[in-house]
């Protein structure tokens, strides 16, 4: 699933709301497995810069500059924010936690989304706009759930 597919999916079809209410656990597990590998992602980019800025400050701290002197260590600091192999890993890694962010933001949407349409489903149940019969089995198991508890034995 793409970020821009995801953002579209979140718009509510008042006109076929039992559809609606039937996809949305589907939708929002493609979501959230969607951020868990985003996040898996960015974990995996931050171990790569790690990793390269280790090897690059490494090789700084054991070599000498052009007068024979070790790099002090403001020096290897500035080496390393201009080596591109290190400022492309941060670029690399600041896009990943971007994209983890904005799924990280869609899963609340699509969180927001399943409490949005357990609302509208109540508010229609209540106008009489959407029929019990109409609506999914879990809704009508919930009205036959509520029934149950207002009748006595």
């Amino acid at each position: 699933m793409e970020l821009v597919d995801a953002r579209a999916q979140l718009v509510i079809d008042r006109s076929d709301l039992p559809d609606e209410c039937a996809t949305q656990p589907i939708r929002s597990e493609q979501v959230h497995a969607a951020y868990a590998y985003a996040c898996s992602f960015r974990d995996a980019e931050k171990l790569d810069l790690d990793s390269v800025t280790a090897d690059a400050s490494e090789t700084y701290r054991t070599s000498k500059d052009a007068a024979g002197k070790s790099y002090t260590g403001e020096r290897i600091a500035l080496l390393l924010s201009s080596s591109p192999n290190v400022v492309n890993h941060r670029k690399m890694y600041a896009q990943a936690v971007l994209t983890a962010e904005l799924w990280r933001g869609l899963v609340n949407s699509f969180q927001s989304r399943a409490r949005m349409l357990n609302e509208l489903v109540s508010l229609q149940l209540s106008s009489g706009a959407l029929s019990v019969g109409g609506t999914l089995p879990y809704q009508a198991a919930r009205s036959d759930i509520s029934r149950a508890r207002t009748e006595k034995p």
